[in-house]
């Protein structure tokens, strides 16, 4: 993208997920997806309870502070299976760079302008996106999800 003076808008490559990364993580999630009204709603459980001040961006439920009345809160219900429906479409196109990044730029500028959600917020989710950490959490926990079994898809260990 062109800015000013004619230099290009510089955005922080990350490191690409292997075929069988990608292939682990596409399987996981299909188990994921389908419980997704329970795995939304633990999503957003988890990002109030690890950034509380994030509940800030939800006037529907910020003042809520008993976390069973959050879980149930209809509002609550209906964002998270809207995280999970664009979780669900970055996990499709995992192996599609150009399709991942314009979803990814779809919500944040959704985020930012409609919502006034502070860029900090972004940087926090976007640490836990990069193929590092995702190599180390599958390395880390044998058992994601259900039981499942996570394996190394790469021979390196890493």
């Amino acid at each position: 993208m062109e800015g000013n003076g004619g230099m290009q808008e510089q955005m922080e490559r990350p490191e690409m997920l292997t075929g069988g990364e990608q292939a682990i993580i596409q399987n996981t999630w299909t188990k994921v997806y389908q419980n997704k009204d329970a795995a939304g709603v633990a999503v957003l459980m988890r990002l109030f309870t690890s950034f509380p001040s994030s509940k800030q961006f939800f006037s529907q439920f910020r003042d809520t502070e008993d976390p069973e009345e959050l879980k149930s809160s209809v509002q609550l219900k209906k964002h998270a299976l809207r995280v999970m429906s664009a979780l669900n479409t970055l996990v499709e196109n995992v192996n599609d760079e150009e399709k991942t990044a314009a979803v990814l730029k779809v919500v944040a500028k959704s985020h930012a302008i409609k919502h006034s959600v502070e860029p900090r917020y972004f940087k926090v989710s976007g640490r836990v996106n990069s193929a590092k950490r995702i190599r180390k959490l599958l390395k880390k926990h044998k058992t994601v999800v259900g039981g499942l079994e996570i394996r190394q898809s790469r021979s390196t260990g890493r």
